[in-house]
């Protein structure tokens, strides 16, 4: 397990399968990447989609910043 339960990890450029190490490292390291960058980002997962937080599905950085706070603080939802 990571001695961080959460990795920023933005891309520098948001295009399709464009996804550098920020992400991958995150994923290895154990943390949770929260992650903004290729739209297609699905393609490449290993998951469904639950083993990042996508900052696109939220409307403003408060939403993210409280389900942030709510993963964070629910073991069974952060794993």
């Amino acid at each position: 397990s990571s001695e961080y339960h959460f990795t920023i990890a933005i891309e520098n450029s948001i295009n399709h399968d464009y996804i550098t190490e920020k992400l991958w490292h995150a994923l290895i390291a154990g943390s949770v990447p929260i992650y903004l960058g290729a739209p297609n980002i699905e393609e490449w997962l290993p998951c469904w989609s639950d083993c990042i937080i996508d900052l696109r599905k939220f409307t403003s950085a408060k939403d993210a910043a409280m389900y942030i706070q709510k993963v964070a603080t629910d073991r069974m939802l952060y794993e």
